[in-house]
């Protein structure tokens, strides 16, 4: 009782951007998300400990927090937050260079057959 009370209060004074969330349910079920900014497309999470980047329309996001599917779980001291933040720029960048170096790389063929 005492340490949901905690949490509720932390969540409504501490800054929002630092929230972790969890969620509950569908294919991202069991994944720790930390928000790290907000785009056109939607709004970009890094997950934790697998360190995916997803981006999750608002509309959605708004959807899985009503319906308890997305719920926020801490605020991250800021020390952490920034670890996390680090960690996305780290994997981002290795993202575009990996997908740069693999459009020109060459393919084995399928068949054995065909590779003469």
């Amino acid at each position: 009782m005492v340490s949901t009370l905690i949490k509720k209060l932390k969540l409504l004074l501490l800054p929002r951007k630092r929230r972790i969330y969890v969620v509950l349910e569908g294919k991202l079920k069991g994944e720790w998300l930390v928000k790290i900014k907000t785009t056109l497309e939607g709004v970009v999470f890094f997950s934790l400990p697998d360190k995916y980047i997803h981006t999750i329309s608002q509309k959605d996001l708004d959807f899985g927090l009503k319906n308890k599917i997305i719920e926020p779980v801490d605020v991250l001291p800021e020390r952490v937050y920034n670890v996390c933040i680090a960690e996305y720029n780290y994997e981002s960048t290795n993202v575009k260079q990996n997908n740069a170096l693999n459009r020109r790389e060459q393919h084995a063929t399928p068949d054995s057959l065909d590779s003469e």
